[in-house]
């Protein structure tokens, strides 16, 4: 298991330096992902293949492209045409700079937003429509030996594992795999025992259903109602059981990352002494984790 970060690199790509992949690399992390503001149109092969080189000249691997806002279920046809042609031209920058994945949610059919509530995304035609889409979208994939990554929200159609298992094995390809994010999974049934959830995960879908997975922690929240709120690994109102997490994520391949999210540059050198603390305490080890946070 290694462990990553996003939201470290600036917004804009030809902001990109090898000083600000140093200083992933300085913070003791192993890789990252290029941003989802980084439009696949605007990335040229040569310079997707100068991206690459700054990433191995760093010592970083480059772990995902996430291309989160795509939306595989829209009604109309033709919008789901422009996301899929979206994701064929991110796998292409992806293979041109030696990214192992391009990330993609279902999207939703709430027009305000691919990850936002909406009463048709549990419909069985929705999930049809996805499966419809994806088997479009994994075939550049499979061409340029990328694989794509697939990532949940209870609010989306892909609402927890089981679904998500069942939309990878009608779509039936090697190349598209579950890219997990457990909090997004946490429900109000789960929230005081996530530990057991995230083991039911990776139990439902299985290391070889499996791309990698994302940290961040939850809370829930003192109010009238239902109020279930993501927060920085290791804050004090975290509340989700990142051993339990740490554990499983141990006895994937080597190379499965775990990679952090939604904190500010000032925020990754804490949450990962937070994740290394726990890993030390239970004897889980994390690759390329030896050195100290500057």
């Amino acid at each position: 298991m290694k462990l990553g970060v996003l939201q470290a690199l600036p917004s804009r790509v030809d902001e990109l330096s090898p000083e600000r992949l140093a200083h992933i690399r300085a913070m003791g992390f192993t890789g990252t992902g290029l941003p989802t503001s980084y439009s696949p149109e605007a990335i040229t092969p040569d310079r997707a293949r100068q991206i690459g080189s700054m990433f191995a000249d760093a010592g970083l691997d480059l772990v995902e492209y996430g291309r989160y806002h795509t939306n595989l279920i829209h009604p109309d046809a033709q919008v789901r045409r422009e996301n899929i042609a979206d994701l064929k031209a991110a796998v292409q920058v992806a293979r041109a700079a030696g990214c192992m994945a391009v990330i993609t949610g279902a999207g939703s059919r709430n027009p305000g937003g691919a990850w936002w509530p909406h009463p048709d995304n549990y419909a069985p035609e929705t999930l049809e429509r996805l499966v419809d889409s994806l088997r479009q979208a994994v075939k550049p994939a499979e061409d340029e030996g990328v694989l794509l990554g697939l990532e949940g929200s209870a609010l989306t159609p892909l609402r927890d594992a089981q679904t998500t298992r069942a939309v990878l094995d009608a779509v039936g390809s090697p190349a598209l795999r579950a890219h997990l994010d457990p909090v997004n999974w946490i429900t109000w049934d789960t929230i005081f025992c996530t530990g057991q959830a995230v083991v039911s995960m990776f139990e439902t879908l299985g290391p070889e259903r499996m791309l990698s997975a994302h940290n961040k922690g939850v809370t829930a929240e003192n109010k009238v109602g239902v109020h279930i709120s993501e927060t920085v690994t290791g804050a004090p109102d975290d509340i989700f059981d990142h051993a339990a997490i740490l554990r499983v994520a141990s006895q994937m391949p080597p190379d499965f990352y775990l990679v952090i999210e939604h904190l500010s540059l000032e925020q990754m050198p804490a949450a990962r002494r937070h994740l290394l603390g726990i890993a030390e305490q239970i004897g889980v080890h994390i690759d390329g984790m030896d050195g100290k946070v500057d």
